[in-house]
């Protein structure tokens, strides 16, 4: 072994060893207090649904395409967000002993520990020198912020935002990323490009979105240098035309490059297509905060960056100035790579000021980012960001290593050589530690919040656990335990909120949304705890409530249990009757404000529903027709005149000598979904059954046995039309979707051929 590996071993092992102390204090978390309750909760979701497929009572697909009924009246989470990493950790929970929390925090310790060698490795694929690709690695442990979102300690651990998705994706983005640059330009290595791809991809859609964005960049880039090479950049046609006709340069990299973008597109598409084409079912919500969905702006970025925060918060901002040192030393490199880095510095950084920046509109067509967070974009800052600065500390560095030969080779008396480089290792030691001094910080209160949190979740342990049983032994539909609007944000077990720990433990929820992709998370922050048509709405059958508050006179005492009051109400069910006379015809941003508004009349009281409809070919229900031209202006069917909600509302109250004739006899829950009977006593043309739960194509209705189209209803319900008299059964099954199925199917069956295919050529 050289001395240069030698050296990269030691250090990487020096990395870990300070990441395993700053970090061990992770695994002896009982119960986390941010985002990794929502990652948690997918884990324990998928490791349902593997009990479900082992014991052959539900189809293996639901691995990738499931309801998930845990928030905000249930989504069709799958469809839309990372799925195989939750199937992965849970299916090693449930195949050992070991308890899934357990599993579930070793995974994102590991992960914290080993990503500084993601970073060597790719410097190293990337072909740079064993001294960049030690800095890289350096580099990527000391990055730290105020907590942006970046690939910094703040955005994973339990102080922070808890982020573990995002974690393993930035794993695999430093090898995405050398993987295809290698096969681009070398024509290297494609099924290990495709790999860490699909594993990014897999990991967090959004990173691979935005890392994306860079492979055009290298195709780009390579080609100029071609057209540079042989005088093509200043477009001459003819030279142009017989170039590309005898050309042993051109060829090769455009087919690189198509055969990625085929491959990593047909891989990716049973997720990437079922994305689009049900983009409208999937929520752009007004209660997240404007910031992420246009960034910072110029003048809050530029204040971080000059004050050193992007990369250096709390201490001098060396790392800063080294990245944009990097930035101006890229320019006059001969070398492609650091040409490539600092474009791409400049196009993220441009796309992180967010939508007032000139590329901000341009993003919006670009698919998948008219509703992307921009504010993400701090990842990639930062991943970029990283090698420009380890560019220009090598060249420091090797300065250095200059001086020192130098002084080998001249008369000077060797105790000078010995003694500059005594200096040289003291002040590295000294300039580590100043750089690591607030990450060592972060990393103590770290510790202590965890050791704070895990002595109180004890305290409310048993407790909380005797509340669990007695849900669990009442059989509840929805519960509700406050919001973080309210009481609900102060009443914990530990320190997490018990509306957030229940929602980990596998109840139906109201009131908590960690993601908010569901259109009806739009709709249940205006729940109101006071009304008992609130809880008929949206199936709250129990409440858990803090002792100190008086409870409203429907709510009926179960049991106390700690400083858990446990209350049952009675409500309607999984289902309701109703009727639905109007049709309001929107696209998914312009329901807000209608919606809202009907939830404030007495249409809930009186069971109208109704329909919504995303068509743009005209009505042919004969209900009445609203069509919403913006969030406050409709139109009406009758003419044309644009009229605010505020000023004369267009929603109907209810037909309550009509719904009264449809009348819920029974019902129960499936596995997969839910099942009713209903009697109409004579016809009704606008009565419909009402499953509490959000509307989505994958929904499969039958009625009698056979086929009917069902339709969303406000708030976003699933709305069945029952129009003859008669009796009614009604099975509504989420289904994974078969266009997916086939894709899939596809997908496996073709990359399995390829992968046989070259390995009998080899």
């Amino acid at each position: 072994m050289n001395k240069s590996k030698l050296f990269s071993l030691i250090v990487l092992t020096v990395l870990i060893g300070v990441n395993i102390y700053l970090h061990k204090t992770e695994l002896s978390i009982k119960s986390e207090v941010n985002d990794n309750i929502f990652q948690y909760a997918l884990v324990d979701e998928a490791k349902n649904i593997w009990k479900n497929v082992i014991s052959l009572q539900t189809s293996p697909f639901y691995l990738v395409d499931s309801f998930n009924e845990r928030w905000n009246e249930g989504f069709a989470l799958s469809t839309y967000y990372s799925h195989l990493p939750q199937a992965v950790v849970s299916f090693a929970s449930y195949v050992s002993t070991i308890p899934t929390i357990v599993i579930f925090n070793w995974t994102k310790f590991l992960l914290l520990i080993l990503l500084p060698v993601s970073f060597f490795i790719s410097a190293r694929i990337l072909g740079f020198s064993y001294l960049y690709s030690i800095i890289t690695t350096i580099l990527s442990h000391l990055v730290i912020t105020d907590g942006l979102y970046g690939i910094d300690i703040t955005s994973y651990v339990f102080r922070g935002w808890g982020l573990s998705s995002q974690l393993l994706a930035i794993f695999f983005l430093p090898l995405s990323f050398a993987f295809t640059y290698n096969y681009l330009t070398k024509g290297k290595k494609l099924e290990w490009a495709l790999l860490f791809n699909f594993l990014l991809a897999q990991s967090h859609s959004g990173v691979f979105l935005m890392t994306a964005l860079a492979y055009p960049f290298l195709f780009a880039v390579t080609l100029w240098e071609i057209f540079e090479k042989n005088s093509l950049h200043k477009f001459k046609i003819k030279i142009l035309f017989n170039y590309l006709n005898n050309n042993e340069d051109l060829r090769p990299l455009v087919k690189h490059f198509l055969i990625f973008v085929f491959w990593i597109f047909f891989l990716l598409s049973y997720y990437l297509i079922p994305f689009f084409l049900y983009g409208q079912y999937r929520s752009f919500s007004y209660w997240d905060p404007l910031w992420k969905f246009n960034s910072f702006g110029l003048f809050q970025i530029l204040s971080w960056t000059l004050n050193g925060e992007l990369f250096d918060f709390n201490r001098l901002p060396l790392v800063t100035l080294s990245v944009f040192a990097g930035i101006f030393a890229v320019l006059i490199s001969r070398d492609k790579r650091h040409r490539i880095f600092g474009l791409l510095f400049i196009f993220y950084f441009l796309c992180f000021i967010g939508r007032t920046s000139i590329l901000g509109r341009f993003v919006d067509f670009i698919p998948g980012f008219s509703e992307f967070h921009l504010h993400r974009f701090i990842v990639m800052i930062h991943f970029i960001g990283i090698f420009l600065a380890a560019y220009v500390i090598e060249l420091s560095i090797n300065k250095i290593k200059f001086l020192i030969n130098h002084i080998r080779l001249t008369n000077i008396q060797a105790p000078i050589k010995e003694i500059l480089i005594t200096v040289i290792i003291i002040c590295s030691i000294f300039l580590f530690k100043h750089l690591e001094q607030p990450i060592l910080e972060y990393a103590k209160y770290n510790d202590k919040w965890i050791n704070e949190n895990n002595a109180l979740y004890i305290e409310d342990e048993s407790s909380y656990i005797a509340l669990l049983q007695a849900i669990k032994k009442a059989n509840p539909g929805r519960i509700y335990a406050g919001r973080p609007g309210n009481w609900g944000r102060d009443f914990k077990v530990g320190d997490t909120p018990i509306y957030m720990a229940l929602s980990r433990d596998g109840f139906k929820g109201i009131g908590f949304a960690p993601e908010s992709w569901s259109p009806n998370s739009e709709f249940d922050t205006f729940f109101n705890e006071n009304d008992l048509n609130s809880y008929n709405l949206y199936n709250i059958t129990h409440v858990v409530y803090p002792g100190n508050l008086q409870a409203p006179k429907f709510f009926k005492p179960m049991g106390q249990f700690g400083k858990y009051n446990l209350y049952e109400i009675n409500v309607n069910g999984w289902f309701a009757s109703g009727t639905s006379s109007t049709i309001v015809t929107s696209n998914k941003t312009h329901l807000f404000n209608i919606v809202h508004y009907w939830m404030t009349t007495d249409a809930i009281k009186n069971r109208e529903y109704p329909q919504i409809s995303f068509s743009k070919t005209s009505n042919t229900t004969g209900k009445n027709e609203i069509r919403m031209v913006d969030l406050n202006r409709y139109i009406t069917g009758k003419d044309n005149k644009q009229i605010s909600i505020w000023e004369k509302s267009p929603l109907y109250d209810g037909h309550d000598s009509q719904v009264a004739s449809l009348v819920k006899t029974n019902e129960k829950v499936f596995l997969a979904g839910y099942g009713a009977t209903f009697k109409l006593n004579k016809d009704c043309i606008y009565c419909v059954a009402i499953l509490k739960q959000t509307f989505h194509p994958n929904w499969a209705v039958k009625v009698n046995g056979e086929s009917v189209k069902a339709y969303p209803v406000f708030p976003f319900y699933i709305g069945i039309p029952i129009q003859k008299a008669g009796s009614y059964t009604i099975e509504v099954i989420y289904q994974p979707n078969q266009l997916k199925i086939m894709l899939l199917l596809m997908t496996v069956i073709v990359t399995t051929g390829y992968l046989i295919r070259r390995r009998d050529k080899s």
